[in-house]
């Protein structure tokens, strides 16, 4: 398997960003309706942009992407992938003499 875990890196840290500046959005609308600043115009941008699907859709693909990385940078590599002297010192470990009880 290739290690696509280095192109995913710029993917989840942009949506890790987006995440952060649609909350801050958010939370910036939130404060404007609550305090009667502009009446209803910031809560009406705020639902033509369609903000509250991406508050939900921007966060999940962010948690695929982080879970696809995840998997890529702790999955286990088979013995045959590995080069002649690293593959010697694992079967070297891998023994039935270093298994065996005292």
């Amino acid at each position: 398997m290739k290690n696509y875990s280095i192109y995913l890196l710029p993917v989840a840290a942009l949506t890790l960003i987006g995440s952060l500046a649609i909350t801050g959005a958010v939370l910036l609308v939130t404060v404007l309706t609550a305090s009667h600043i502009g009446d209803e115009l910031p809560m009406s941008y705020l639902e033509k942009l369609s903000m509250p699907a991406l508050s939900i859709v921007v966060p999940v693909i962010g948690m695929l992407v982080f879970a696809a990385i995840l998997h890529s940078l702790f999955s286990r590599r088979k013995i045959a992938d590995l080069k002649p002297a690293n593959r010697a010192a694992v079967s070297k470990h891998q023994s039935v003499e270093h298994m065996k009880a005292a």
